[in-house]
């Protein structure tokens, strides 16, 4: 049920860049502007996405997970058609914003994800749906949906031809599908979805009521020997829980326990997350752009005097069926990749140890990138540099994704603030990734129009540098000595205590 409302955000995320550029160039934009008034639509997308973060971890937190999730569906969907109606400049600036809005439930999803799956044997596996729903989203369905169902009256005139609806409004058809999946995830949310916050649990609406009388037929069974649940409390502490609550719990005026968010490893881990979110993000947002846009574009004075290796002033000059068809390929790629190689590597590296490799993927792939227009893309070296490159990107997010939520979630001080810690990195991820597109989509803009795009693509790799600097900074001096078998500390935090999110990373590999 999480899976289907997750798809959502990648569809979104995905299926409006492929068709962006031929939609901001049908409402007049000139060529070498669409990167700029892209960046303005992301960054929108971005800052609405902060702001309203943090307020659905609020309210997942305050009213419940169950309700915040299917509202931000609804939102979603509305938001999804409005975009695709299109007909001036201003209009997608406006529902960009909208659905900055309705897209921040994914800290709620992550949340609820964790609380949904409280046995330490299966947190990897759960941890890795998410991601996987997302790369399937991100670059199966997506690029799909956004390269082969825009503009149908041109695309496909001997069906969508005389439609006059189509060919007023080109670029609804593949948001209309879009909806479709979402409409599929809120009513499933509505019969199925129960609710994981504790002080909430056990309320039952009509919707929740008549799913269950559905499938009252179908036996369900849960395992006679329940797995050691996240939450259970350690049997040997030693001293422990009141060393954490020391420093993590403290009482408030009423006498009531407050939960200390921003400690030491959370704040490193919301760092490590936002500038992977932003790197990762802006070059799946303007990579099709780059992809579309034509080669070589100006010869300014600027252009003939640079080295050939610097003078790249253009793009790839792909069409968007053509775009659709690598990311889909890549998908497909990335999907294996979180079945097979992804549990191998976190059981031989452990979850930290395999963010810091995958991290390091990330500024040689974005310094590489302007460097494929040297070779032609219809060529099978061009047609395999683009691969290597899309293949060599999917494998670092699709181990680096996984890894940051387990981190991420494990150093919560309570499962009473995960809901608003996961808002929070929502939020933190949006802004620095609105800040990053705008300033992403000026330079290319600039690039454009001086002979050279190399400037972006080679600050998207210093910021992606700089996210994998927490990751080798938040170790310990004594991890070693905790590695080599302190029994008493491989406990996972709940309400009252909290574990090191390393102990929790050894529980929930070596299951």
């Amino acid at each position: 049920l999480l899976a289907i409302c997750r798809i959502g955000e990648p569809l979104v995320v995905t299926s409006i860049p492929l068709y962006m550029p031929a939609m901001l160039k049908s409402l007049k934009v000139p060529e070498q502007s669409v990167p700029y008034w892209a960046s303005i639509c992301i960054s929108v997308y971005s800052v609405s996405l902060c702001l309203s973060a943090p307020i659905w971890g609020w309210a997942a937190d305050r009213w419940g997970r169950r309700p915040t999730i299917l509202l931000a569906t609804l939102f979603q969907m509305i938001s999804m058609v409005l975009f695709g109606f299109s007909r001036t400049l201003l209009w997608p600036v406006i529902t960009s914003g909208f659905l900055g809005l309705a897209s921040a439930n994914s800290g709620t999803l992550r949340t609820t994800a964790a609380e949904l799956v409280p046995w330490k044997e299966l947190q990897p596996k759960a941890f890795g749906i998410l991601p996987m729903v997302w790369n399937i989203g991100r670059s199966i369905i997506g690029p799909l949906l956004g390269g082969l169902l825009s503009n149908p009256a041109s695309q496909y005139p001997r069906i969508f031809g005389a439609n006059k609806f189509f060919s007023t409004f080109p670029w609804v058809l593949p948001n209309m599908v879009v909806c479709t999946l979402l409409l599929a995830g809120l009513v499933s949310g509505i019969l199925f979805l129960e609710e994981t916050l504790e002080i909430s649990k056990g309320r039952q609406g009509l919707g929740l009521r008549k799913g269950k009388q559905t499938f009252a037929w179908i036996p369900l069974r849960l395992p006679n020997n329940p797995h050691t649940a996240i939450w259970e409390r350690p049997r040997d502490i030693h001293g422990e829980i009141g060393q954490h609550l020391e420093y993590q719990v403290g009482l408030n005026d009423s006498g009531r326990l407050k939960y200390r968010i921003f400690t030491t490893r959370a704040c490193l881990n919301l760092l490590a997350h936002a500038l992977l979110v932003t790197h990762s993000m802006i070059y799946d947002e303007f990579l099709p752009i780059f992809m579309y846009t034509k080669r070589e574009l100006v010869r300014s004075h600027l252009h003939t005097a640079m080295p050939r290796w610097l003078a790249i002033d253009g793009g790839l000059g792909l069409q968007s069926s053509q775009i659709s068809a690598y990311f889909t390929i890549s998908a497909i790629y990335a999907v294996a990749i979180q079945l097979t190689i992804f549990p191998l590597l976190a059981r031989r590296f452990g979850t930290l140890g395999s963010f810091k490799v995958s991290s390091l993927i990330f500024p040689l792939i974005y310094v590489l990138v302007p460097f494929l227009v040297l070779l032609p893309p219809s060529k099978f070296m061009g047609r395999l540099a683009i691969l290597a490159l899309l293949l060599s990107k999917s494998t670092g997010t699709t181990i680096s994704f996984p890894c940051s939520m387990i981190l991420l979630s494990n150093s919560a001080t309570s499962k009473r603030i995960l809901g608003t810690l996961n808002g929070l990195a929502t939020s933190t991820s949006a802004l620095c990734r609105g800040v990053g597109a705008l300033a992403f989509g000026t330079l290319f803009t600039l690039g454009l129009e001086k002979g050279s795009v190399v400037l972006p693509w080679w600050l998207l790799s210093i910021i992606a540098a700089l996210g994998a600097v927490p990751l080798f900074w938040r170790i310990d001096p004594d991890e070693d000595k905790e590695k080599q078998g302190d029994e008493r500390n491989l406990h996972l935090w709940n309400e009252d205590d909290l574990g090191s999110d390393e102990d929790a990373e050894v529980r929930l590999l070596n299951a």
